[in-house]
């Protein structure tokens, strides 16, 4: 009998191991001859698996979600089918920094200290009486009809402003207007933020004003400010002066949130 069991054993056995083992050892050494014969065809080096890029539609898609500093501008950009790729480049450039630094000197020249700042002129007599601040459109026709009564401003009151250029200026309403409001303003500032509305009831409702904007960024409080005036200047050189306005309109608009 016990014979028996010691033949059946040496039959289900190989030198002493379970046919399992045996299997599962023969299965690593093919495993570890097929690596070493494939490392060996490619010159005992490493391959490389190709790297997978991800699609990046990114350069034919409107940028709804971009943004100077801390201003969301991606939704008028894309309203007014801006090129984002080349507003992006005109501000990474600084293309339009001469045009804002212009106005800027222009500005303190005349003796802007402040945003907003600036006067209602009149074209024909070279006059002008500036608004001292953030005033309401009441408080602008005020003004426009002391203009009209021949009074004007004087001494330390007047400021030197350059006249309004309908070829060089950004210009809203008709460029025949006798008169202006030539307004210096910071696209980041709350109180022009406030005015900005005022100005265009106050420019609507009379036919014979126009508005001129001029860049006056104050770069000390407003980091996001000089760059915005960049920006309004990049939309100009591909949207034009509608383009512009449109851009002033939307930030002044969405500035609080």
């Amino acid at each position: 009998m016990s014979t028996t069991n010691k033949n059946n054993t040496e039959t289900n056995s190989f030198y002493g191991f379970p046919p399992k083992i045996v299997l599962t050892f023969i299965a690593i050494l093919l495993l570890l001859s097929g690596v070493s014969l494939g490392m060996a065809l490619s010159g005992s080096k490493s391959i490389d698996l190709p790297i997978i890029k991800k699609s990046d539609n990114s350069k034919s898609e409107p940028a709804n979600s971009y943004k100077i500093g801390k201003y969301q501008v991606g939704e008028v950009l894309s309203r007014l089918k801006v090129d984002t790729k080349r507003f992006e480049q005109c501000l990474d450039k600084g293309e339009t920094e001469d045009r804002v630094d212009e106005d800027f000197k222009e500005g303190a020249q005349a003796g802007i200290q402040g945003t907003p700042g600036g006067v209602i002129f009149d074209r024909e007599t070279k006059n002008s009486i500036a608004f001292p601040g953030a005033v309401s459109a009441s408080n602008l026709e005020t003004i426009l009809q002391d203009l009209k009564d021949g009074k004007t401003d004087t001494g330390d009151n007047s400021l030197k402003v350059a006249e309004p250029d309908p070829e060089k200026d950004h210009w809203r309403g008709s460029k025949e207007a006798r008169y202006v409001l030539i307004e210096y303003s910071d696209l980041e500032c709350p109180f022009c933020q406030r005015f900005h509305p005022e100005a265009s009831k106050f420019v609507s409702e009379n036919e014979d004003v126009a508005w001129v904007y001029r860049h006056f960024p104050l770069r000390g409080i407003h980091p996001d400010a000089q760059k915005l005036a960049e920006g309004a200047e990049c939309v100009y050189d591909q949207k034009g002066s509608d383009g512009f306005w449109q851009f002033i309109d939307y930030v002044f608009e969405n500035s609080a949130s």
